[in-house]
């Protein structure tokens, strides 16, 4: 059953964020700790060496790196962006409520920066109750291939790794 706040059949109407709240608050905590574990187990496997870094197992905190270039049969394939290292926080109510996201450091403007994790926030929220780590990281893969918007000079962040840190303090 899918807990978003999208329209609830039974109820033939869209929930409130109390009612989606509770809804959540109903999920059985092991079962999420499972989900979480296997997730983790398969983005391991995905992700090798420096591309992803385990910062805590339960619940899981990771960092997953991106490069913007990639060799496909000898031909280089420039997605947009230099580097990209997105931070994930999983919570208790993980896969049920999306993970946290923030960008860690990358070569990206500070207002491009910004769009993304947006739009991984509406993509994460669209796919809540299923696994959406590999899903979020494609997604930005594909946002950032994207050709910048016109007139965006930021420099890029200076405050990279700040979210992790507001995670870990809470």
């Amino acid at each position: 059953r899918s807990l978003t706040l999208e329209e609830e059949p039974s109820l033939g109407r869209q929930l409130s964020v109390e009612e989606y709240t509770q809804l959540v608050d109903q999920v059985d905590p092991e079962e999420c700790r499972e989900l979480q574990a296997q997730e983790l187990e398969a983005l391991q496997a995905i992700y090798q060496g420096e591309e992803l870094r385990v910062y805590r197992h339960e619940p899981p905190m990771f960092q997953i790196r991106l490069r913007g270039d990639y060799q496909i049969e000898n031909e280089e394939l420039a997605l947009g962006f230099g580097e990209l290292a997105l931070g994930f926080a999983m919570g208790p109510h993980y896969p049920y409520q999306p993970p946290q996201v923030w960008v860690e450091r990358g070569t990206l403007p500070r207002a491009q920066e910004a769009a993304l994790v947006e739009h991984l926030r509406a993509v994460g929220r669209d796919a809540a109750a299923q696994p959406m780590v590999y899903s979020l990281v494609v997604a930005a893969e594909e946002f950032c291939a994207a050709p910048p918007v016109a007139g965006d000079v930021d420099e890029v962040s200076a405050l990279r790794g700040a979210g992790m840190q507001e995670v870990l303090q809470k």
